[in-house]
């Protein structure tokens, strides 16, 4: 059974343009390579957008599906040149991963760009020519009360969905691709803290009662308009959260990017996203490799993995607090912490040993006066659960 409250929160701001994107033709197929060949292979991820920042090109060598992951391409050379002949170098600033000057390089909607690469060994590489494309405004990004049986245990649990509409008036986009980055306020139950000073007293040392936590998106989302008269995306679902840990129970805040794709872009992410639910997570190394728009210029026989490609980006940013979710009459689950908290009764040495299983002292006000109570550390100091500096874009 699905249970559904509608309340639609339109964004309290509007991001600008960022990055993403691909073009060219034909389709994405997979590609199955032999063991020893896929410890070989070129990846490629990179992308470019109009934003004034730097861009990021990640370059690694393939492993077999059991190795536990790739191996960075480091000291290779690293450029991309637009279509009037000019040619923006991109530094490494970590091994495998290549970053642009924003001072120096900066892209421009409707113009076409290429990637070139040549690796240490001397293997050069260079992608298909990508458009820059425009992508289309977000509308809006709301949310959407439901229960769903996503629990263990098999329990119905409360939660919201949240959900973005876009369209294109002049219906050039067509294929579109998601990506979502949330953050959310803790606040710890159990704030002050105290600790036992070396002459066997106590001191009450600073709490930290209030921090925050972020999360990215984990699965590939896309979507298209093929089959509908207008250009137009309609509550299309971009995650789910129920109410079981701290992303909702105080205030939580998503920030939504959209990317404009062409065919073939979309059936490269299409692919990869298949893939990847096929294994299980998207950063598991794939049993079939995917490939890309990129080829070798001195070995043309050589398989290339990954994709390089280019658009705008449009950014709205979400606000969801708890009094939003209490109007709505979302059901919370008893906080963890209050349960776990208890009252020592073995005196001195039974505290010393919790402490040394890394529990905290803790004062509960309704446990009565004189009684000693201790729980798990991350009940009373947030910093166990996140960053107690507030991100800049929060909102108090």
């Amino acid at each position: 059974m699905n249970f559904v409250l509608k309340a639609r929160h339109v964004f309290k701001g509007s991001g600008g343009l960022l990055f993403f994107v691909c073009f060219c033709t034909s389709c994405i197929e997979p590609f199955t390579p032999e063991p020893n060949e896929t410890q070989r292979l070129l990846v490629v991820e990179g992308h470019i957008s109009d934003s004034p920042e730097p861009y990021t090109i990640r370059l690694s060598r393939a492993q077999p599906l059991n190795s536990g992951g790739s191996i960075p391409e480091s000291g290779a050379a690293v450029f991309v040149r637009n279509n009037e002949g000019t040619a923006y170098d991109f530094t490494e600033v970590s091994p495998g991963t290549y970053q642009s000057d924003p001072a120096c390089f900066k892209g421009v909607r409707g113009a076409t760009y290429q990637l070139h690469i040549e690796t240490t060994d001397g293997g050069q590489y260079e992608s298909v020519e990508v458009l820059l494309k425009a992508t289309p405004p977000i509308d809006s990004v709301y949310f959407e009360r439901e229960k769903r049986f996503t629990d263990v245990t098999g329990k119905e649990l409360d939660g919201i969905k949240a959900l973005v509409d876009t369209h294109d008036p002049e219906r050039k986009t067509r294929y579109y691709r998601y990506e979502w980055i949330s953050t959310f306020q803790i606040k710890v139950p159990f704030p002050s803290q105290w600790e036992l000073a070396p002459d066997g007293s106590f001191a009450q040392v600073e709490f930290y009662h209030i921090c925050y936590n972020s999360d990215t998106s984990r699965t590939i989302l896309t979507t298209n308009t093929l089959q509908l008269n207008e250009d137009r995306v309609t509550a299309f679902e971009l995650d789910y959260v129920n109410t079981i840990s701290y992303r909702l129970r105080t205030m939580y805040s998503v920030l939504v990017r959209q990317y404009a794709l062409d065919e073939r872009g979309h059936s490269y992410w299409s692919q990869l996203n298949k893939n990847s639910e096929n294994l299980g997570t998207l950063f598991d190394p794939t049993p079939y490799p995917i490939v890309g728009n990129l080829t070798s210029s001195t070995s043309p026989d050589e398989v290339v993995l990954g994709y390089f490609d280019a658009s705008s980006v449009e950014e709205k940013r979400l606000y969801v607090t708890r009094d939003e979710l209490d109007d709505l009459g979302l059901s919370f689950p008893t906080n963890p912490c209050v349960l776990q908290a208890d009252t020592v009764k073995g005196g001195y040495d039974e505290m010393l040993l919790r402490l040394s299983w890394g529990q905290r002292i803790i004062t509960i006000p309704g446990f009565g006066s004189g009684a000693l109570i201790m729980g798990p550390a991350e009940c009373s100091d947030c910093r166990l659960l996140g960053d107690a500096d507030a991100p800049d874009f929060w909102e108090n």
